[in-house]
């Protein structure tokens, strides 16, 4: 160590060294009080901090390392000379970003099925975190379908009874923590992703991933699996959504020092490749800018400052708001009604063929809505049959790949899929009731809601919905016609949903019923009782 005497040549092979070897011989340098004022040059750290990480940090992380303060402040030297020089801000910087590098490389990237996967390197895993839909309902498909299977029916009643799904629509980037019941984990973070196209998707997917590691370590979980966030039917570019996820991830270590060992695991080679890479940029430029850092994250100081100091001043403010405009309730209701009255007389009723329009006055379509059976496969055959043309032969290889034909749909299901050939973005494949079901108004009811929750969820903006049932199921086309408008009329108060909306009628029975019935809601706006509450 007698080199390191001279502080240019210390300055000079610290620069030379890998990140390990210079984390290693600064911290024996800062154990040594002969060399200590090597420490104590903020230019030579902040130029080794720069060159292996990246930038500085732009915040105070919110814990701190326990070890970093006994490395660089040893109490007998400072009883031995008051004036020994003091570690500068910089050095210690870089000691604690060599720990948070540490504790981010020691996540790993398998291969593998979250549905089937039970250790991570030999550890029992004790948390999931997914992808799922705004409802948390089981929809049968992907990774929550996955962990809905290894967890049970007890999960299933959990989402319909606990949080009935009309009780509230979770938004992108919200994380929600249930049991683990028969997963083998005690607790399940079910993550609400953005679809690719929404206004800041990135910064939204940023969110979800933060908030999904915000939850599993205030639950307390040493052992954390998670799966691939929107690069499904939500369509985000795997690339991107890599980069983003290992951000997030480095971010919630960076500003918590959360070491749960964690696993992003990946079902697809695509996925596992992308995640793989991200990793590894992530390790080479550790302290590049991120989305947003921790100390931006406005919900997590939100509920820092609740969970401290009680409600957040907003939230005062709020509530003392509410009490006093109380007595203008009548009055908001009325024009929250007008409102939602405005958005449903914007939706026409057709006459034509859904297997041949393309546009609502001038506007593209991007998802078409229609009636299918349960194998989802129908060719030649209604409305299901003329979307089937359109899309042409992908559509039916699509759907007899693993992930659909070992699916069992039930009636109410409405399935997203790709638009292949067929001019739109999605089509959305709905399995309506026969008329002799006794329950069947309730559950027509049901299946558009479900079709209406689907087109919400992928962005679509502009959609063209075939009459549902009224076919060789033998619904009562006046009934059907009286459904279709209410639960339209019902989602669009609950959730204001703004989508062009437009009935396509095939035959002139169904036009004339749902062009009735659409004067009569309008006449009528609030006759019926909601099925869903207002929002």
């Amino acid at each position: 160590m007698e080199l390191f005497l001279n502080q240019d040549i210390a300055a000079s092979v610290l620069k030379m060294c890998t990140v390990d070897t210079a984390v290693n011989l600064g911290l024996a340098v800062l154990r040594n009080k002969q060399l200590r004022a090597i420490g104590a040059d903020d230019r030579l750290w902040d130029a080794l901090l720069r060159l292996h990480f990246g930038p500085p940090r732009a915040y105070v992380p919110l814990v701190a390392f326990p070890v970093v303060p006994e490395l660089c402040d040893i109490p007998s030297w400072r009883a031995d000379d008051d004036d020994l020089p003091q570690v500068a801000r910089a050095c210690k910087e870089f000691v604690e970003t060599t720990l948070e590098r540490r504790i981010f490389a020691s996540m790993t990237v398998l291969r593998g099925n979250i549905g089937t996967i039970e250790t991570l390197d030999g550890a029992r895993i004790d948390c999931f975190i997914f992808p799922t839909n705004p409802s948390l309902r089981n929809h049968r498909i992907g990774a929550a379908a996955a962990i809905f299977e290894r967890a049970g029916p007890q999960l299933d009643d959990h989402v319909e009874e606990g949080r009935p799904w009309a009780h509230r629509h979770y938004e992108a980037s919200e994380a929600i923590v249930t049991p683990g019941f028969d997963s083998g984990a005690d607790h399940l973070i079910h993550c609400i992703g953005p679809y690719w196209r929404m206004p800041n998707a990135s910064v939204r997917l940023y969110d979800t991933y933060l908030h999904a590691f915000e939850e599993a370590r205030r639950v307390g979980a040493k052992v954390v699996v998670v799966a691939s966030i929107s690069t499904g039917s939500l369509g985000f570019p795997v690339p991107e959504a890599a980069t983003i996820a290992m951000a997030a991830y480095r971010d919630a270590v960076k500003g918590y020092r959360w070491r749960a060992r964690v696993g992003f695991i990946c079902y697809e080679s695509t996925v596992f490749d992308e995640f793989s890479k991200a990793r590894t940029a992530t390790l080479d430029r550790f302290n590049d800018v991120a989305l947003r850092s921790v100390g931006d994250d406005e919900v997590l100081w939100q509920r820092l400052q609740r969970s401290h100091f009680g409600e957040t001043p907003l939230e005062h403010e709020l509530r003392t708001l509410a009490i006093m405009t109380k007595q203008l309730s009548a009055c908001d209701a009325f024009f929250d009604i007008f409102a939602a009255r405005a958005i449903f007389e914007a939706m026409t009723v057709v006459r034509g063929d859904i297997g041949r329009i393309s546009a609502i006055d001038d506007q593209p379509l991007d998802c078409l809505i229609f009636p299918t059976n349960s194998s989802l496969l129908s060719f030649g055959v209604g409305a299901a049959g003329a979307v089937f043309n359109r899309a042409g032969k992908e559509l039916p290889a699509y759907l007899r790949n693993p992930e659909f034909r070992n699916t069992r749909w039930y009636v109410t299901d409405a399935v997203a899929t790709p638009g292949f050939k067929a001019g739109v973005n999605h089509l959305i494949h709905c399995i309506g009731p026969s008329t002799n079901r006794p329950d069947c108004a309730s559950t027509l009811y049901r299946t558009y809601l479900n079709a209406f929750e689907r087109a919400r969820e992928v962005g679509a903006t502009c959609i063209a919905v075939a009459s549902i049932s009224t076919g060789s199921l033998g619904f009562p086309v006046a009934e059907a016609a009286v459904i279709a408008m209410r639960v339209y009329r019902d989602y669009v108060r609950a959730y204001r949903w703004r989508a062009r909306l437009c009935f396509v009628c095939y035959e002139d029975r169904v036009f004339n019923a749902m062009q009735t019935q659409r004067t009569a809601v309008l006449c009528a706006f609030n006759q019926g009782t909601l099925a869903l509450p207002l929002a």
